[in-house]
């Protein structure tokens, strides 16, 4: 097959789930093409696929800094470049949707597309004899109080096929959109390997963060939202026995959904300022292996999610996790075996799981081996790909098919 996958984001994890994606699939012997953001931070040295970085749009590595997101002035200035990368993003569809249209695939696959203007855009330029997929890592608005399916609506009539990230979301994806369940399929995530190159040891970033070496650390890690829980993470926290001797470090870029400012003000309410490390930045992929080399395990306190690419970062790494029993998160953790599992929202029962893998480093390293042979066995992306190509085959017979009896009529 001829399958073109377009992943405007050219870094994080979104970026980085679409490139060991199509590495996997070029594996299988099919003809892959990744076309992504002009900068991409994942080398294109795989001759199983070609990439194609022609999407000029902007880095995603913006920091909001607590001065910012309280500055009118600042407000206002973002609100007036979000009229301008509007436009940008319209055009970069634009050409990228006739280019794949010219090179004539078999399947083009997209990811999340969270503005409808570009959806009809999608839904008008693909050609109805190429099968249209989208791997659907989020179906609705997780940060609204309304959590509204904004993310395919207008593109639910065209697409012939939809790849969830767990069962759980699948369900919730069919019963929000009424989307065909025989046109979605359950996929894995596969694992991080990508991504944990060499680069500084765990002690040179515990040394950067000014941490003692001998210190245990709960590692929170990905970009900051209100929907990750991380209120409750640090009021958790703050009731544990474990904070005495372990730090909590919160290493993730801050972003318009979370004032970071509040988050600051909590933990010095708390008394927590010598106890928790509030990194806000964006973490580059040399230093990933460091961060979750030094943590103990690693916290996923969201309330709510469909999947997680940093818990299977944590199994990659060989750490536990403390995580919600929601979405893909309560499907992809064996509860006490590779890691632990916990209501959303539940400060109480995240504080007794934060004591219980924090006080018993044995316990944490059988969960961390528990999880990262789980990783090689179940969570691969050989496996994904197969399961992806496969099912995209079915649909481009049926394809064929039906547009071979429709040029008898």
């Amino acid at each position: 097959m001829r399958i073109v996958v377009i992943e405007p984001d050219d870094e994080g994890g979104l970026f980085h789930f679409a490139y060991q994606l199509c590495r996997a699939i070029g594996e299988r012997g099919h003809d892959t093409l990744l076309v992504t953001g002009s900068n991409p931070e994942l080398s294109d040295d795989s001759r199983s696929f070609r990439m194609l970085p022609v999407m000029r749009l902007w880095s995603r590595r913006e920091v909001m800094s607590t001065k910012q997101q309280s500055s009118q002035a600042v407000r206002l200035l973002f609100g007036a470049r979000r009229v301008y990368r509007g436009v940008k993003l319209t055009l970069a569809w634009a050409r990228v949707l006739w280019m794949a249209r010219k090179l004539e695939p078999d399947v083009i696959m997209l990811s999340m597309i969270l503005h409808p203007h570009i959806q009809k855009m999608v839904r008008r330029f693909v050609p109805k004899d190429v099968v249209l997929a989208q791997i659907c890592h989020e179906f609705v608005d997780r940060e609204s109080a309304t959590g509204d399916a904004d993310a395919v609506d207008p593109l639910v009539e065209r697409l012939d096929r939809v790849f969830l990230l767990s069962e759980a979301t699948r369900r919730e994806f069919i019963a929000a959109t009424g989307f065909d369940a025989d046109k979605t399929t359950r996929m894995p995530h596969g694992s991080q390997g990508a991504l944990v190159s060499d680069g500084p040891s765990a002690d040179a970033i515990k040394s950067r963060l000014k941490i003692d070496l001998a210190t245990p650390v709960l590692l929170f890690f990905g970009v900051l939202r209100r929907s990750k829980g991380l209120e409750e993470l640090v009021d958790a926290f703050a009731t544990s026995e474990a904070r005495k001797s372990t730090k909590l470090v919160i290493a993730g870029r801050a972003t318009k959904y979370i004032r970071i400012g509040d988050l600051e003000d909590r933990i010095a309410e708390l008394g927590l300022q010598d106890r928790v490390v509030l990194h806000n930045a964006y973490i580059e992929n040399e230093d990933i292996r460091g961060f979750f080399d030094m943590a103990q395990a690693v916290a996923l306190p969201y309330r709510s999610a469909s999947a997680s690419g940093v818990l299977h970062l944590a199994y990659t790494c060989k750490r536990p996790v403390i995580a919600t029993s929601i979405g893909g998160l309560a499907e992809d953790v064996i509860d006490g075996k590779t890691g632990i599992l916990v209501p959303p929202e539940d400060p109480k029962a995240l504080a007794a799981a934060i004591d219980r893998i924090m006080l018993q480093p044995e316990l944490a390293e059988r969960m961390g081996a528990q999880g990262k042979a789980l990783s090689t066995k179940t969570y691969s992306w050989e496996n994904a790909a197969r399961i992806v190509t496969d099912t995209l085959a079915d649909d481009l017979k049926r394809q064929t098919r039906l547009e071979s009896s429709k040029s008898f009529s």
